[in-house]
């Protein structure tokens, strides 16, 4: 009945429809599963954060006001970030509805991703104002008063800089990338590590914070200097008439700077302490609490005046303190912070910044190193371990299914397939295929490790029997039944018993091949005539001394060659006919090996590739600038001169022939696909804070050439100037986040960002002390882990391509000899006093006296007292004494010969005798009348008795055991700076070639024409006059100057500038006509843009 009732029939329909809407709702949430776990939606969503950090990319700093196209550009790029916006949300809706909130939220990924996504949504309403407010201005490439754009300004605040973290899901892109992926992978497993470090360094920090400002808060004041004074800065303020009892007297703040209504009085100045409400009155302090006050070049007007400023650094407050610790943790420019700070607190201070120094740098950032080459070493090891098991997979899918009656014979197929040349033995070379084949690939340590533990006869081959115990030992390891016991020897048995059977077969066939000689050039065998006679040349030890020589001449022209050389001079013309005469004499000896050789044999070795491509461009240049002279303009030809710079690679094939340089240069070869992946690791993390960097100080770091302008509408006619490093595009975030990862003054730079303000107001000093942590976040991963990956990727290196050298190694040892055996004196006299020196307590009195004679060395001093002069001829007097009879006792109780093995005695004898040379060269000059001029160089083996300090090392074993790891490896390091050497050359000569023309500091006062060229240039952007590339030696010097990371960024500043966009001020003008002596009336722009088109 309820059934055939209105009732019930409506029911049903309920029911009917709600499952409707089930079954829909089911099919919904499986397609949204489909569509959030497919490869379209996560390809879509990985190109749409490609786009969105391509178009973050190509924001910039233009001007709203006079670049027309700029308020459309602007308008575009924040429309895109709202559309972004909404992608993003719309692929977070599908995966919570797909994968379910739980299975999506519980994912760390996702979980960024939707942080990143709703902190978006908080700016979309200001995002969407300020793109439809600059979409409404004034068409493009047309003009608009500024204030039309005042409304325009609002933006999406603080909050559009998490726009940025977007660009980390770009790290999904490296799927593609398998090595660089690799090293990510290293990034990731040292995460834990690196957080418990910086957790350790933050701790650090604290602490010396809290000890810095119990010492040093409130004692470091500087003189007053107007050229550092801006808004925000703290100073001192002297009022007339003050009770006020102290140096410099009251603490305020300056808040603003006004030099056209109060000239005299330029700065405002807030009281912060020093003052109470009661004495604001009588000092003339208004309510709000400040005053206008002029410069302490003009207290003498009456008006309070700035006596004194405190530092950036300093230990007034927790922030400053934070930032002056760090900066000496990082030693960027410690010394001036330490000087100011014993100036106030006494020079015991310094104890407190060496201890920084000495814990935090030396100790806990360079744990930064520690950490990553431990993360490359279990990289590695985890890596070999997955390799030799695929390596054992791959045999025991050749070998593993097959029965005893054919195992024998797939074996010596194998051995076959694996000897290449058909040598009957297998090299290393041919392994390393064969695994890579397989699909193992091995580094080249451990290629020669497993190749060495299979090696047993150390021939440098493996022959049949010791390849099959490399079969016998991987099989029996993956499964043990199948070579083990009896049947596995027998099965062993018959396959060598095959392998000699077939060498004997084909021995007497004739058929075993024979090493073959390709031919030169197609159609020259080995036993041409014209061929031998090239061998012959090319095998000849005098030739090759010619071409070490010609190499070494090549050089020296190099260093001699500078662009300042006239092309007329005797110079330029020896340059010229040396240049033609060593092309010669290399492009004989490339001909002369290829035709020896065969090209393809010529080739396979990269220095004979390096010296054909040095020789092709010789060719090349030679052809276009003598075979086409007066035919075309020469000055179209200049970039083919630039591959003259490769002539400056010749020289390593000088250094290369040492066994210690090769390891060197194998390691740069070896490192350069790792660095390659490193790089652009490192490119990736620099653009991600280059843009987040942009964000937030694009456009803000500007500043008046006169400190006492605020505004940039008051600037004209002077120079409204960008901070060099700035972040108003890609290009300068990128490089302003490499200047920072090197350390480069980046307190300056930290400090240029932090005091930012507007696009159109200078600094003031603390603006956004927040940004502090933006640059000490970059300087930690930029500077310390990123940069430190490049250590680990060549310390791996290094110890990959050093493998080489430990047979050698071995060699070395068993050929050195044990040492002499001598037997103990005879004589009781003797054998009393051996007993007497060879005890640990003779031992510890001459290291008393060692530490002594080191301590009262320290007392000598510049200008010394006439007690000092007395308290060191005495000490000297004593302490040779003493050890001059050191080695008479043990001369006597060892025999001189045996008392010469140790080298130890050598070097205190020569150091006794030295000091006796020195009190002879002494007295014989006061009691004897001896020319002055040999006086003075026979005091020169005084010098020699600073040496005795060395023999601190002697008095702990300790140090004697540093002082044996440091002579062990000092032909590893003299190979190094071999290598530097030669680095630093071949810069210095591409430098010369390069910036050999641009101005330094002084050209400007060049007699005649010659400062012409200078006088137009800024002397901010010319190079100093110690770091410039005009000579080899100078070039050399701005190199070291360079690799250390000191001031490098001004000569990238210098080196940068281009002609074009020059400006030629007035005065630059009226130099010229006065180095002229003459006026032209009406050449003066027709020289002015001749000049701008050079």
């Amino acid at each position: 009945a309820d059934g055939g009732s209105p009732l019930g029939g409506d029911r049903k329909k309920v029911e009917k429809g709600k499952r409707r809407r089930r079954k829909l709702w089911k099919r919904v949430l499986i397609k949204a599963e489909e569509l959030a776990k497919s490869e379209g939606l996560s390809n879509f969503i990985m190109g749409m954060i490609i786009l969105n950090t391509m178009l973050m990319g190509m924001d910039h700093n233009c001007n709203l006001c006079e670049q027309g196209y700029c308020a459309k550009y602007k308008a575009f790029l924040e429309g895109t970030n709202l559309a972004f916006a909404g992608i993003f949300l719309a692929e977070m809706l599908i995966k919570i509805v797909g994968l379910g909130p739980y299975a999506y939220f519980t994912n760390k990924m996702n979980l960024f991703d939707a942080i990143i996504v709703v902190v978006s949504l908080l700016e979309v309403e200001a995002v969407f104002l300020t793109s439809r407010c600059l979409w409404n201005t004034p068409t493009p490439f047309t003009r608009a008063p500024c204030s039309d754009f005042d409304p325009c300004s609002g933006g999406g605040g603080g909050v559009t800089v998490l726009r940025t973290f977007r660009l980390v899901r770009i790290v999904k892109l490296l799927r593609a990338f398998p090595d660089i992926q690799k090293q990510i992978r290293i990034v990731i497993s040292i995460l834990g590590s690196v957080a418990a470090l910086i957790a350790l360094i933050a701790i650090f920090l604290l602490i010396f914070c809290i000890l810095g400002m119990n010492v040093f808060g409130g004692t470091v004041i500087e003189e007053w200097d107007p050229e550092t004074i801006m808004r925000g800065a703290n100073v001192y303020v002297s009022f007339p008439n003050d009770d006020l009892v102290g140096l410099y007297g009251r603490h305020g703040e300056v808040i603003d700077v006004d030099p056209f209504n109060h000239s005299t009085t330029p700065w405002k100045v807030k009281i912060t302490w020093g003052t109470a409400k009661e004495v604001y009155e009588p000092l003339g302090i208004n309510s709000e609490g400040w005053v206008w006050v002029a410069d302490q070049d003009s207290s003498s007007l009456g008006a309070p005046a700035i006596t004194g400023v405190v530092p950036r650094f300093h230990y007034d407050d927790l922030f400053h303190a934070s930032i002056t610790t760090f900066q000496i943790l990082t030693t960027a420019n410690w010394n001036d912070v330490v000087y100011n700070h014993i100036s106030g607190a006494g020079s015991a201070a310094a104890l407190y910044f060496y201890a920084i120094i000495v814990i935090g740098n030396w100790m806990l950032l360079n744990l930064f190193i520690a950490i990553l080459i431990q993360g490359f070493a279990e990289q590695k090891a985890s890596q070999l371990a997955e390799n030799l098991l695929k390596m054992q997979e791959q045999f025991v899918e050749k070998l593993g299914h097959l029965d005893e009656s054919n195992l024998a014979s797939k074996m010596q197929e194998l051995f076959e397939q694996m000897d290449e040349d058909h040598s009957g033995v297998i090299e290393k070379r041919e392994l390393q295929n064969v695994l890579e084949s397989l699909g193992v690939v091995l580094r080249a340590k451990e290629l020669t490790d497993m190749f060495r533990k299979y090696d047993q006869d150390g021939s440098g081959e493996i022959n049949f029997a010791e390849f099959l115990d490399l079969i016998k030992n991987l099989l029996g390891e993956a499964n043990s039944q199948l070579l083990g016991g009896t049947e596995g020897k027998q099965v062993v048995a018959d396959a060598k018993e095959l392998h000699d059977a077939r060498e004997k077969e084909m021995l007497d066939d004739g058929t075993i091949p024979t090493a073959s000689h390709e031919k030169a050039f197609w159609c020259l065998d080995i036993d041409n005539p014209f061929r031998r006679v090239c061998i012959k040349i090319s095998e000849n030890k005098v030739f090759d001394n010619i071409v070490l020589s010609a190499i070494l001449i090549s050089s020296v022209t190099l260093a001699m060659d500078s662009p300042t050389i006239g092309d007329n001079s005797p110079t330029r013309e020896f340059l010229t006919i040396m240049d033609l005469i060593l092309n010669g004499i290399f492009i004989f000896e490339c001909v002369v090996k290829i035709f020896a050789q065969s090209f393809k044999l010529y080739r396979r070795s990269g220095w004979n590739r390096l010296d054909l491509l040095i020789v092709s461009t010789s060719v090349l240049d030679m052809v276009l600038t003598y075979g086409l002279e007066g035919n075309i303009d020469l000055a179209m030809l200049k970039i083919f001169r630039t591959f003259r710079i490769l002539r400056a690679l010749r020289p390593l094939r000088i250094i290369a022939r040492a066994r210690g340089l090769r390891i060197l240069v194998s390691t740069i070869m070896s490192a350069v696909k790792p660095v390659l992946n490193t790089v652009s690791i490192a490119l990736g993390v620099f653009a991600i804070f280059g843009i987040l960097g942009m964000q937030i100080l694009m456009g803000k770091m500007y500043s008046c050439a006169d400190v006492q302008i605020v505004n940039q509408a008051d600037c004209e006619p002077r120079d409204w100037q960008n901070y060099p490093v700035n972040f108003d595009n890609l290009y300068y975030a990128v490089r302003s986040m490499f200047i920072l990862a090197t350390q480069d003054d980046w307190p300056d730079h930290m400090f240029a960002g932090v005091d930012a303000t507007t696009t159109t107001t200078g600094p003031y000093q603390n603006n956004n002390p927040f940004l502090a942590l933006y640059y000490i976040a970059s300087i930690l991963i930029a500077g310390y882990l990123v940069i430190n990956i490049f250590v680990g990727v060549f310390v791996d290196c290094y110890n990959s391509a050093a493998t080489e050298l430990e047979v050698a190694k071995v060699e070395k040892m068993k050929a050195n000899q044990l040492p002499p055996i001598f037997d103990d004196p005879t004589s009781p006299s003797r054998l009393q006093v051996m007993s007497v020196v060879t005890t640990t307590a003779f031992d510890m009195f001459i290291a008393f006296f060692i530490v002594t004679n080191v301590i009262s060395m320290a007392f000598e001093s510049w200008k010394q007292s006439d007690f000092q002069n007395d308290f060191a001829l005495v000490t000297n007097f004593f302490f040779s004494f003493v050890f001059g009879w050191e080695c008479i006792f043990k001369m006597y109780a060892f025999f001189p010969r045996r008392y010469y093995v140790n080298g130890w005695n050598k070097f205190d004898f020569f150091i006794v005798m030295i000091s006796y040379l020195g009190i002879a060269v002494d007295n014989l000059g006061t009691s004897v009348g001896v020319n002055p001029t040999v006086l003075r160089v026979l005091r020169v083996f005084r010098i020699f008795r600073i040496l005795r300090a060395f023999r601190i090392f002697k008095a702990a074993k300790g140090l004697q055991a540093i002082i044996a790891t440091l002579g062990n490896s000092l032909p590893a390091l003299l190979n190094l700076f071999s290598m530097l050497a030669l680095v630093f050359f071949i810069f210095a000569v591409l430098g010369i070639t390069l910036f050999g023309g641009i101005c330094t500091d002084g050209d400007q006062g060049k007699p005649g024409l010659k400062a012409v060229p200078c006088l137009f240039t800024d002397p901010d952007l010319m190079f100093h006059t110690h770091a410039h590339f005009k000579g080899i030696g100078i070039a050399l010097l701005s190199l070291f100057r360079v690799a250390t990371g000191d001031a490098w960024g001004e000569m990238l500043d210098a080196s940068q500038m281009s002609p074009g966009s020059r400006e030629l001020p007035d005065s630059a003008w009226e130099s010229f006509t006065g180095l002229m002596e003459t006026v032209p009336q009406d050449e003066w722009q027709q020289f002015a843009s001749h000049y701008e088109q050079v």
